[in-house]
């Protein structure tokens, strides 16, 4: 997300929180656990420029803040040959066995090799319904955690796959 926001504070807002206006400023599209993040990280500024992190600070009306937020880094979805033993495959899905110490899928910035790279190398063809970030893929396992992973080829079968999850059935 790439997003720059410049506000003022009116009367009305004088001597609330930081965090509080921001919600207001931004309305319901985002969460305000998320703007304490954001607060928390460094990416609002005061009108003198200084860098402001903590979400208990009060606004003052005629004060102006800034919030930037940088551009997520881009993923790391290049095609890497690994050993991904296939227990079961069908039509419409497979189950692999993940090991331990690789990621389900990277996270925010992180660049290491995941599970979702030797997918893509491997399969053509997997379902668009996890994002970008995880094709194919119907739940995650913890990076230390080995076990077995279901993986959905095509959007339908990623879909019912999900909901049986939701449901705890088989």
């Amino acid at each position: 997300m790439n997003l720059e926001l410049k506000a003022d504070v009116s009367e009305e807002f004088s001597g609330n929180r930081l965090d509080r206006f921001l919600k207001y400023s931004l309305g319901d599209e985002i969460s305000r656990a998320t703007i304490q993040k954001w607060i928390e990280a460094g990416y609002v500024q005061g009108q003198d420029g200084k860098i402001l992190d903590k979400s208990s600070w009060k606004v003052k009306t005629g004060e102006k803040y800034l919030l930037s937020i940088p551009p997520k880094p881009p993923l790391n979805l290049e095609p890497i040959p690994m050993e991904l033993p296939v227990i079961l495959e069908r039509e419409n899905f497979l189950i692999i066995h993940k090991p331990s110490g690789i990621a389900s899928h990277s996270g925010p910035g992180d660049r290491s090799p995941s599970l979702v790279n030797g997918l893509i190398y491997h399969f053509k063809e997997l379902s668009k319904m996890g994002g970008e970030a995880r094709p194919g893929i119907v739940h995650r396992l913890d990076k230390p955690t080995e076990g077995l992973i279901l993986i959905a080829k095509n959007d339908r079968a990623h879909g019912k796959l999900s909901e049986l999850f939701r449901k705890r059935r088989n």
